[in-house]
Parts: C-alpha cells; structure tokens; sequence
C-alpha cells in the first residue's frame, strides 16, 4: 500500500523546509506530527522509520483525519457554516470535490471521492511577493449546478485569499486575511482588509483615514477629517512609515491570517464641502491678504482683521479660555445591573466604580472601554445607603493598582451614620495582573474590596459627622484635608492623617444645603494661580439651589473666607442635579424643581464658568428628564458619564450614559484649518454652528455700521447673507457688505419714513416702504428705482417678497393687507384686520401668509383664495411681528405687553410664552435650527430664547437706544440689530 511506510529523514527534512518558510518551530511541530501519525495507526520502528500496523489504510481515511484535524484551527471554531464542498473548474468540467481550507498555512486541500484522489493548492510563498494566481469555484449545493450559475466566486490569491461569492454570508465565513480591527465611539467594533503585499503603513493609515471619513460622513454628515490620530500596532524597530505591512507582521504568528488593532486616539471631523453653492469666490487657505494666523507655544490663535473697523472676533475669547463643553449626543451604553438613583462614583484609570445607590447596597465596576459590569461587593447589612458620599483617598505612595476609598452618611434624621473604607483592587484582567496577583496573594489580601470600618492608627473606629445628602471633596497642601458640607449649612474639615476635626463652620447662607454641588475649584484640569501655588490656600464652589458660594480655605491660619456668587435663575429652582468640574467649568445636568403642585425633572444642561462668573444654557439635553443622577469625568477627560436616576414619574432608572467633551482647542484646530472662512463667513454652515450655537450659545459684537442720522427701523440680510440692507426713519435705504462693513448703495427717494426693505429671493432687486405711501423697487447693482407703486392708499407699515420674487405682500395702516403682482402691477387681492396692519409675511412654503395688527390679533391667509385660516388671540397690546418657524407649524409673535408667543398653527393654540424683557418687544426671527429665538426690545437688550426649555440663553447689550429690528443669517452665524441709536451692530459666535 502506497501510505504503509513514512521516512522519517524525508519526513523531517520536508518539516523543516515548511517551518523555515513559516517561521515555525521545527521541533514542536516534529512532535505534533509524531502525536498524529500514532493517532493514525502508525509505529516507529528500529530503523527509525513509521508503519502503518493496521491490515488495511485507505485515502478516505486519512482525509476524514486531515479534515478533523484542520478543524481544530481557530477560523473553524470561529465559524460553523464553511462550505465542505465544492465544484472546480477544471480542464473546461466542473468536478465535484470535498474541499478543507487550511488557513494556518495557506493551502486548500480538495479531495475527489470517486478518484480517490488529493489536490493541494498552495496559495503563496512568503520568499516571492509577486506571486497570483486565479482558482474558479463554483459553490454547491442540492440544485443541479446548471442551475445555479450565479454562485460562482472568484477566489483571487496573492499570498492571502479572498474567497468571494454573492452570498454575503459565506463571503464573511471564507475571507481571512491581514484586517486592521478598530472601535468606533459607540463600542462597535469594525474590520478592514489590507493588501499586505501592496500596501505600506502610511497608505494603510492613509486608506483607514479615508474609510473612517466616509463612514462618518455616511452616519453624521461631517465630510472633512480636520484630526485624526491613530496608533498602529507595528514593530518597535520600524521607523519607515513606507515600509510594506508584510514586513510588519509577517514574524506574527498565523501570518497573514491575522487580525491588527490600531486603536484611534483622536478625531475630528466638520461639514465643509457643502459650505457654499459658489466654490469659486472661496479664497485658498493662506492667500487672504487679510488674515493672518499665528500659533504660539500654548497654542493660542492670535488673529488680525484689516479693513475692519471696531470689530470684536470671535477668536479673542479663545485666548481667554479653555472652556470645555458636551457634544449634541448622549450615547446609551449598557444599562447598570439594577436600577440606582443617589449613587455615588469613582474612575479609577478604565473603571468607574459604581458604589451603592438609595437602599441599593450592590457595588459594581464598569469597564469604559469594555462596556460590561463586574460585582464587586456589598455594603454591610447593618449600613443604609439614603444619599451618602464616596470619596478616593489620595495615596502618593502606594501601588498604583490599589486605591483606598472612603463612605460615610446617614439616614434622613442624621442617625445610622456609617464610615466605611474599602481596599479596592482591579477586578479585571490586563496587564498587570502579575503585579495585582501578588498583592492578592499578601495578607492584605483579605482587606480587598470589602466595605469594612474606617479607623485610626490605633485601629480605633472613626465616624464622620454628615447627613442625608452629604458632599464632599479632598483637598489641602498634601491632599490629606476632608472638606465635608451637609444640611442644615455646615461645613467642616477632617485631618485624614490625625483622624481629628480640625475646623468646624456655618456657611453663611439663608436655606439648607443637601444634594447640593461641592466642588475644588482647580478639579480636573484647572490651571492655579500664583498664589494658589504659593499659598497654602485650597478654594472651593457650592451651589445649592439660589444660592452660590466661593469658599476660600486658609491652611496655615485654619480659617475659612466666603464669597458669594451669582447663579442664573433657570438653575437656581433646580436641585438633586449631576454635576462635573473640569477646567475651569462646572456642568450641571438635570435636576429637578416643585412646579404646579409636584416635582418636574429636567433634561437641561448649564454651564457656569468659574473664572468669567458666567452661565450659559446648553441647547442639548439629557435624552430623558433626570434627578438624583450621578455625573462623573472618565480617566482621559473626553466623556462624561451620567450614571442611574429618577425619572419624571419617581422611578430609578438603570441608564449609563455618557456624552463627548469637545474642547476649545479642538474648535480652535477646526478654525484654523479653516481659517478662510473669517474672511468670507458664507463658509460657515449650519452643521458646523452646531458646535458653536448648540453648545457654546454665545454671540459677541462683531462690528457696528455707522451711516443712517436718525432711527433704524428695519435691517434683513440677502439670501446669499453677504449684504444687508436698511431702513430708516431718515428716508433712506441703504445696502453694507456684511464682511467688510462698507456701505455699497444708498437708495434715495422715499419722501418720508422707510419702515421697511427687504431683499428679492434673488438678491438683485430691493423692495421697500415708507409712510410716504409708496412701494419701491431698486436695483441693487446700479442703485437706481426701477418701480414705484403709487394708489390713493395710506401709510405702508410692511412688506414681503414671495418665494419666487413675482408677488409682494403689504401690510397698511388703514387695516388692510394688500396683495401685488410685480409682473403686471395690479393688485390681485385685498384683506384686513380691524386696525393697522404691523406686519405681513409669505410662509416657506408659499401658500399662507401672516399678519399682525394693533388689534392685538395675528390672522393666517391663504394666499390663493385670500380666505382667513386661524386666528390666534391671546397678546394684551399691539402685536409687533409674527414670523413662521422654519417648518411652517409654529407662529411666533411679540408685543408691546412685553411678551414673546408661540403659536402651533394646527390646533390654533398658544404653546408657549416667553418673558423677561422688561419693556416692549419689537421683533422677533426664528434661528434656522427651529429651536431657538432671538427678540430684541424697548429695553435696550437683545435676547436669545431655547423654545423647548422656554428659558433665556443669552442677552446682548450695546446699543444705547430701543433696539427696533433683527434678522438672523440663513445659517444661523450672525445676528444683526437696528436701534434708535442709529446705528447697526453685527454679532457673531464667540
């Protein structure tokens, strides 16, 4: 028989060529293939050669071995569904053969039952890297193969394979090859193949770049990767980045069947390509004359405006700030093992150490970057958890894998106080495990992760005064001073090593303090001044519903010094909020506050600058209202956690969520990269304000326009939003470059008042009114008049261009609203209302238009029947403007009752009502977003308005007059303002 007898010298030296090709130990495998071949039925004889002792051996036999043995390898145990069976194509016939894929050294093995015959196919030489070759197959199955001709699959070999079919199932089962492996932020995890023969590590990099840039421009829109920062897995000796990925990891074992990760360190991408229609008029980065830029070594952008007169650019705030702020998603992650509220967390390097919660005694450990929970123990029986505190010890000295943390609390009347420390060490794997082992295996061992009492030096047990509520934090010159703050205002200092209350004090507010906000004011990032650092001085921040206290601690002295602070009064009702500090900002989330008789939680989201006293409004939310939620900054500072909760129906929740932090230096990169669109600001678009407007909120003055000698009393930006155009009461229209501030036309004519000019859609034409009882039109190229609508009719208050530019809408003193045909100059259809008309406007859609009147009503027309649709009663004086939300279902209108209103125009009822001006209000324009309004008023202010929280985000003062008039760019980057004062200010993002 053919397979009775082996040579071992041949055997050996064919092993030995094999292992040298693969980089193999030939000795292990020498003893693996003795361990089979016994297994076979095979015994060493004396002359050191195998026989097989069996009377019969067949060829069937050892393929049924082969086939068991090669799936035992890891792709096999991987996936249960590889074909067994194939059809070749061969010499001009399709021949039906069992087919094994051996992956570890990159052959198929085809076996013909009928013939009783074996094909080998060897798929590649790791010393030839140019070798290819084609194998047809077509794949198999119960149908006649005729049948079936769809299914072939090319299988395309150059030193790994790729076995493709159309079944995309069985494409993922037969494809293995050199993949780099990477994790988006959402913890999901993706495979791209790499050509490893063809490809160097810098166009790896390269083509990994470009396939993370369009699967996020698939997911989020964002088409333009600013930063990205990746850490490939590569070989220490190797500093060529155009070395070829084969000569990477061709040592790694299983190569090129192997998987790479290169985890992704940094990233960020904007919307760009889609910024304006005429890319041409975009200057090329670095050939503005105008602009220049400047990095310094603390990576500051110092900008430089020419031809700008009286300007504040939004960059200068940069320079001022490293203001860190959310990003617009709350990812859900996996949700906590039971539902917790009032729990309290620690981070220790990837884990957030989630330690009890209300009458929850479990404690947990959650892997950031795993995304799974592992139990780590339980409060004493005798403890109960009604709001207590968790703080981790500072140990210098000690391990790095073991930190000490501290629990102290009581129940709600100040009795059941527990002081608890625990010994914490990793509960899961990595690489230090050697190092966690042995201090497993030392008598400390015992200690570990196990609640047990607090005690002195003197093993003495040690309780920490505190109640229902209780905060606390670590602090001092040797971080080894406990500052404790509990109800009703007391705030008092531990000595962690005396164990001794060294200081006991009130703090000097009016109402009670519990789950309140206690914070260190250089926590996480905070850059301390010189005489923080000179001076034994720790100084802290609370908030507690209205109220807000700067707390300065002495150490040398042991006196306390307190400053009040200002608080915002959408915070000031809230409490049982999350809330994190981190560089210098303190974030608020959720809360919640007594309204109508019962509790409302909240999903706003504030901010409160401790360097500027500052709070701003976060137009981003918590997915879901939230209180007694926990908030807590991961390891590296790019997310915040917010952990458990109660809903707005009292019930805890088992959320683990967390958000992205963007930083100002990231928004800073963007600009730069950017740096253009300073210049020509139509480059900024909607999306891109999303990280300005949605998260910052905050507009300065950017430039005032000075020209007009008596009140302004209309201003709207061109469609385009590079000009705007004016009117006044001193009879003039006139046209600005939004961009460089000067003046381009001036339209005389109007005998008396211009109360308003707009743009035409196209932006050539401008259409005004005046209380001399005409209608203009202007050519804005050439500044002459090219109509004048002129009937036996009174003081024109208002007017409005169609969608298309053919028809104009007016709105008239003697209580009519009035509908033109430019095309022909007939009027086409008259309505009215019972007094002056104010205002008219075409919705987006073309087919409604909009009124408002001194009759204190707003009415909604259909344009083609002229028949009145809704009315909408409810303001108590004159209805200055109404405007439509950008979807056309909402009104929003102001008054001179000092109120702004929402309207839903489907059930014809008041939604919501804005107050805080302190004086009429006299225009009002919706952001492109939907979400937020901006309203300007007889008190001098502008104010930005979140409709959801019906809460005010920002007010801007300058002008020294009533501010008469606003507009918002289509892009929602820009506002301008008109005023008594006579002048027009423009304000942009910060």
């Amino acid at each position: 028989m053919k397979y009775r007898r082996i040579s071992h010298e041949m055997l050996y030296n064919n092993l030995q060529f094999k292992c040298q090709q693969l980089g193999e130990s030939i000795n292990s495998i020498c003893r693996d293939m003795q361990n089979i071949l016994q297994e076979i039925g095979f015994e060493k004889s004396n002359d050191n050669n195998w026989y097989y002792t069996n009377n019969d051996i067949t060829l069937s036999f050892l393929w049924i071995f082969y086939r068991e043995l090669l799936g035992e390898q890891i792709i096999y145990k991987r996936y249960a569904d590889i074909p067994t069976t194939v059809c070749l194509l061969s010499n001009g016939k399709w021949k039906n053969y069992e087919i094994v894929f051996d992956y570890q050294h990159r052959t198929i093995m085809l076996f013909d039952e009928n013939k009783l015959k074996i094909k080998s196919l060897q798929l590649g030489n790791p010393n030839k890297s140019s070798l290819e070759f084609n194998v047809h197959i077509q794949l198999y199955n119960d149908f006649e193969i005729n049948d079936t001709p769809i299914k072939w699959a090319c299988l395309i070999l150059n030193h790994t394979w790729h076995f493709r079919t159309t079944i995309s199932l069985e494409r993922d089962y037969l494809s293995d090859y050199l993949s780099i492996t990477w994790e988006d932020e959402y913890q999901q995890v993706h495979k791209d193949p790499l050509n490893p023969y063809l490809m160097t590590l810098r166009e790896g990099i390269q083509y990994f770049k470009n396939k993370f840039q369009e699967r996020e421009c698939f997911i989020h829109g964002a088409d333009e990767l600013i930063q990205f920062i990746c850490n490939p897995s590569v070989a220490s000796y190797i500093n060529n980045e155009d070395v070829l990925l084969h000569d990477l990891y061709k040592y790694l074992p299983h190569y090129p069947i192997i998987q790479i990760y290169w985890e992704i360190k940094g990233y960020l991408m904007m919307p760009y390509k889609r910024t304006v229609t005429e890319r041409t008029s975009i200057p090329k980065r670095n050939q503005s004359n105008n602009t220049q830029v400047k990095q310094n070594q603390n990576s500051t952008i110092i900008t430089s405006f020419q031809n700008v007169n009286n300007t504040f650019t939004p960059l200068a705030k940069f320079e001022q700030s490293q203001h860190t702020i959310t990003s617009t998603l709350f990812q859900i992650l996996k949700a906590l093992p039971t539902p917790l509220y009032q729990s309290q967390c620690v981070i220790h390097k990837h884990e957030l150490l989630i330690c009890g919660g209300y009458k929850q005694r479990s404690c947990y450990s959650y892997h950031t970057i795993k995304n799974e929970y592992k139990f780590i123990c339980n409060y004493p029986s005798h403890v109960a958890l009604e709001g207590h505190c968790v703080v981790k010890l500072v140990e210098n000295n000690k391990g790095k894998n073991k930190i000490t943390l501290l629990s102290f609390g009581s129940d709600c009347d100040g009795r059941n106080k527990h002081t608890l420390a625990m010994k914490y060490v990793s509960v899961w794997s990595n690489g230090n495990d050697n190092e966690i082992n042995k201090f497993k295996k030392s008598n400390n061992s015992s200690k570990c992760n196990k609640w047990i009492s607090f005690t002195d030096n003197h093993n003495n047990p040690i309780i920490i005064d505190s109640y229902q509520g209780v905060r606390a934090v670590i602090g001092g010159i040797n971080n080894h001073l406990l500052f404790i703050t509990y109800r009703k205002n007391n705030i008092n200092v531990f000595n962690l090593n005396t164990f001794q209350f060294i200081k006991r004090d009130t703090l000097p507010i009016n109402g009670r303090i519990q789950y309140h906000c206690f914070v260190l004011k250089s926590e996480n990032g905070m850059i301390k001044t010189n005489e923080e650092n000179n001076n034994n001085k720790c100084e802290m921040i609370l908030f507690s519903e209205n109220t807000g206290l700067s707390i300065k601690y002495d150490e040398d002295n042991n006196t306390f010094q307190f400053h009040k602070i200002s608080i915002c009064d959408d915070i000031a009702s809230l409490f049982s909020y999350a809330c994190v500090c981190i560089n210098g900002f303190i974030l608020f989330f959720g809360g919640r506050h007594f309204k109508n008789g019962k509790f409302i939680a909240s999903k706003s989201v504030y901010s409160y600058s401790i360097q500027e006293n500052t709070w701003v409004t976060f137009e981003n939310v918590l997915p879901i209202p939230l209180y007694n939620c926990f908030g807590i900054l991961n390891a590296d500072n790019t997310h915040i956690h917010i952990v458990g909760g109660n809903n707005n129906e009292y019930k805890s929740v088992s959320t683990n969520m967390k958000t992205k932090m963007i930083s100002i230096n990231e928004i800073k990169l963007v600009i730069q990269h950017w740096v253009r669109i300073l210049k020509i600001r139509l480059g900024w678009i909607n999306d891109f304000n999303k990280i300005i407007i949605k998260y910052i909120k905050g507009f300065q003055l950017l430039m005032i326009l000075q020209g007009h000698d008596k009140s302004l009393s209309g201003v709207r930006f061109s469609t385009d939003c590079r000009k705007i155009v004016s009117a006044s009461h001193d009879n003039t229209v006139r046209i600005w470059n939004v961009l460089s501030g000067k003046q381009l036309q001036i339209f005389k004519g109007h005998t008396d008042f211009v109360y308003t000019a707009k743009f035409s859609p196209n932006g050539r034409v401008v259409v005004s009114c005046s209380r001399d009882r005409t209608i203009r039109l202007w050519d804005v190229s050439t500044g002459t008049e090219l109509m004048k609508l002129e009937r036996n009719f009174d003081e024109i208050w208002d007017i409005d261009f169609s969608l298309d530019g053919r028809y104009i809408v007016s709105g008239l003193r003697d209580n009519t609203i009035r509908l033109w045909d430019l095309y022909s100059e007939i009027e086409m259809n008259q309505l009215g209302h019972s007094k002056g008309v104010l205002n008219t406007q075409f919705s987006p859609n073309g087919e409604m238009i909009v009124s408002s009147s001194n009759d204190k009503t707003i009415c909604l027309w259909n344009v083609k029947s002229g028949e009145i649709l809704k009315r909408f009663e409810g303001h108590s004086d004159r209805v200055m403007r109404t405007r439509f939300s950008p979807d056309s279902k909402f009104i929003v209108s102001c008054s001179l009752d000092n109120t702004i209103r929402i309207w839903n125009i489907e059930t014809e009822t008041e939604w919501k009502i804005l107050k805080g001006h302190t004086d009429q209000v006299y225009d009002v324009q919706y952001f492109p977003d939907g979400q937020t309004i901006v309203s300007c008023s007889r008190d001098n202010t502008i104010q930005l308005w979140n409709i959801e929280s019906e809460k005010r985000i920002q007010m801007l003062q300058g002008h020294s007059d009533s501010v008469k008039c606003i507009d918002v760019s289509r892009n929602g980057n820009i506002i301008i303002s008109g005023s008594d004062d006579c002048k027009i200010r423009i304000w942009g993002l910060l």
